[in-house]
């Protein structure tokens, strides 16, 4: 299918998975984890959805590339887009409403196809009179996170913390933790497990260990997974978990201890994850859901970063 004011194209499950890193590792805009090769991977050996991947181009150029889950029931097809597409170059707003018409006209209620579309657009009048041309309306309101751009130098990146956050973490590195900056192991095994039992006791919606590992797995390089654990002695005290996609990587799960609360341990495993991630090319931080009004202690921790705060427009139908 083609979009003649742009001369684009659209060809669906046509990119390698090396491609498809490179198209999420141009300076056009961070990626985001579910778009991801390794994401889809994940999802699609976890349940029933299987994994489509688009290709937009102009001429032989990837413009755009956005990844698509699909799941029958019955009759009807349920397709979810979640946080695309991405774009491989800098589009200005009419390259980018182009090409979200050609993606639209992909699923239609005419072949009973529901398309969910979690669009990655700034919330405001702009995306809502984007996605009302293309016959979208909304269903949900936005997820919000915030972005923390490491193309600064580490003095600018330390200023930008806030002053709580330099605060605690001045006092984590006056103490006597001990860091391990890993890929996986048992630093991995620790952290899932310890997470998995904090999820069931505060009975918390977020990622369960088993799918963190199932996209461990799926990731193309084991670097890609950024595993760091805080030591009191020889028993750990805190840990967190990177996944790095293209030009960018996610926060995506952590747990600390009652003492590693009070060493301050997970601004330090935080602040060393940073450099670490800076030191490997990684551009942009996507620091993960912000919720205030449930968790507003994690939201507190993550805006004390100092990242831009992004809320998106919302899903639509």
């Amino acid at each position: 299918m083609s979009s003649p004011a742009f001369d684009l194209t659209l060809a669906w499950d046509d990119l390698k998975p090396r491609d498809w890193v490179r198209a999420q590792s141009t300076d056009a805009g961070p990626a985001v984890l579910e778009q991801s090769w390794g994401y889809g991977q994940a999802v699609a050996a976890a349940s029933r959805y299987r994994v489509r991947r688009a290709t937009v181009r102009r001429g032989r150029e990837v413009v755009a590339i956005a990844q698509i889950f699909q799941r029958r029931f019955g009759p009807l097809k349920l397709v979810r887009q979640m946080r695309g597409p991405h774009f491989a170059v800098t589009a200005d707003a009419a390259l980018r409403d182009a090409c979200f018409a050609l993606l639209a006209r992909q699923f239609t209620w005419r072949r009973a196809e529901a398309h969910f579309w979690m669009p990655e657009l700034a919330d405001g009048r702009d995306a809502q009179t984007l996605m009302a041309g293309l016959g979208k309306r909304p269903m949900l309101t936005g997820y919000a996170t915030a972005w923390l751009d490491l193309g600064q130098d580490v003095a600018a990146l330390r200023a930008g913390l806030d002053h709580g956050f330099r605060y605690a973490l001045k006092k984590a590195e006056a103490g006597r933790l001990k860091i391990d900056v890993g890929h996986g192991g048992g630093n991995l095994d620790w952290l899932l497990a310890e997470h998995d039992a904090h999820r069931r006791r505060r009975r918390l919606v977020a990622p369960s260990g088993a799918l963190a590992r199932t996209i461990t797995a799926a990731l193309p390089s084991p670097r890609d997974t950024l595993i760091l654990q805080a030591m009191e002695g020889s028993t750990p005290v805190a840990g967190l978990m990177f996944l790095r996609h293209g030009n960018a990587a996610t926060y995506y799960i952590s747990v600390t201890t009652p003492q590693g609360r009070k060493s301050h341990a997970h601004h330090l495993l935080m602040w060393r994850a940073l450099l670490a991630l800076r030191d490997h090319g990684v551009r942009w931080i996507d620091l993960g859901g912000l919720n205030t009004d449930t968790m507003p202690g994690v939201a507190g921790f993550k805006l004390g970063l100092g990242g831009r705060l992004f809320t998106l427009a919302g899903t639509f139908l």
